[in-house]
């Protein structure tokens, strides 16, 4: 039961939070937009969350989305960080998500499954 326990916490020590992330880089490429190819794709460890952006622009009937995936500072007010930069670029931001528990967590919501799995089964085996 020990050996359980102990197998439980160092699980979930393996999901804390890190100084820097790795997070997939890209700008407005056929790689960067969904679905997500990762290969191909630069990678670079310059922050402490990842981060996922949609922005559109609007050309007569046609609406384009421009994504961005990269790394940031730890704020809370990084989406709108982001949000201004589109700005200057001439874009309007629709979509922006943030995360920081894993390496290359901004390529899809698949991670964030990974990681509550891993807290599910350790919080079972817990109370075996």
């Amino acid at each position: 039961m020990r050996n359980w326990i102990g197998i439980c916490v160092f699980f979930l020590l393996c999901l804390q939070k890190g100084f820097s992330l790795d997070c997939y880089d890209c700008t407005d490429s056929p790689e960067c937009s969904d679905p997500f190819v990762q290969q191909n794709v630069n990678q670079n460890v310059t922050g402490q969350i990842c981060f996922k952006a949609i922005a559109t622009i609007s050309s007569g009937y046609n609406v384009d989305e421009i994504f961005r995936r990269g790394a940031k500072d730890d704020t809370p007010d990084a989406c709108n960080k982001i949000k201004e930069e589109f700005l200057k670029d001439g874009y309007l931001m629709s979509y922006c998500t943030t995360c920081g528990d894993a390496d290359l967590c901004n390529s899809s919501p698949a991670q964030v499954a990974v990681a509550f799995f891993i807290f599910l089964m350790s919080t079972i085996l817990i109370l075996l």
